[in-house]
């Protein structure tokens, strides 16, 4: 497998070097409407809504986009190797080992790590809206914030996209700790265990995302994940 540049130097902003080896971005505010946030709940323009579900649908945008906070870090690493029982090798002695990566990563000449989050806030709100029994408020805030966190996503993974495209490479799909990858018909799991390696990849500078000891993350609202770089030619 042959390796590609190192970026040793790390950024601050959009996408520009910091110094602990990180890069940051930030991908702006989702536009989450109240008729998306119906729609997903399964109400249709042709379905009559009741009127507190309006007004609850309506607050839950307006909540979203007061609060939520999209950012995210994430790191450029170079493949050295990916052994046959699927243990990836990248540069400064990082490994990880999934079954899967033999399928997804193959001729990957680099792979960029990732941690994206939309903020603590919405965490907070969501328990407060718990705990006074606004249940429908919480579902729908739950619903909206998961639309805003695919959406930050997309534009994260556009934005490195085109980092990469000067280099004539394409991403291969996101792939992340606690997932399950289809091979050969079976599934593949990547352990959750190892979002310990995962997290430790980014060295010691600050994250906006926390690993906890069940390696589940927090604010509940935060996503992980790689994705590989190979020539667009493979």
């Amino acid at each position: 497998m042959s390796s590609a540049r190192q970026v040793s130097v790390q950024t601050d902003g959009m996408g520009t070097p910091r110094a602990d080896g990180c890069r940051s971005f930030a991908p702006g505010r989702a536009l989450v409407t109240a008729d998306r946030i119906l729609r997903v709940q399964g109400y249709t323009p042709s379905r009559r809504i009741p009127p507190a579900l309006q007004n609850a649908a309506e607050s839950t945008a307006e909540i979203l986009a007061r609060i939520a906070t999209p950012q995210a870090r994430y790191r450029h690493l170079a493949t050295r190797a990916l052994d046959e029982d699927g243990t990836l090798h990248l540069a400064d002695g990082i490994r990880f080992q999934c079954e899967a990566f033999n399928a997804y990563l193959g001729d990957c000449r680099e792979v960029v790590l990732f941690v994206l989050t939309l903020g603590p806030g919405l965490d907070l709100i969501e328990r407060n809206l718990v705990a006074s029994g606004n249940l429908m408020e919480a579902v729908l805030l739950e619903s909206a914030a998961w639309m805003a966190i695919e959406h930050a996503t997309k534009k994260l993974a556009r934005h490195v996209a085109s980092e990469m495209a000067t280099e004539g490479l394409s991403p291969t799909r996101r792939m992340a700790p606690g997932y399950e990858f289809r091979i050969d018909g079976r599934k593949v799991p990547w352990p959750l265990e190892q979002h310990s390696q995962f997290f430790a990849a980014f060295g010691p500078g600050p994250l906006p995302v926390e690993l906890l000891e069940s390696c589940a993350m927090t604010p509940k609202m935060s996503r992980s994940g790689l994705w590989g770089f190979r020539p667009r030619s493979a």
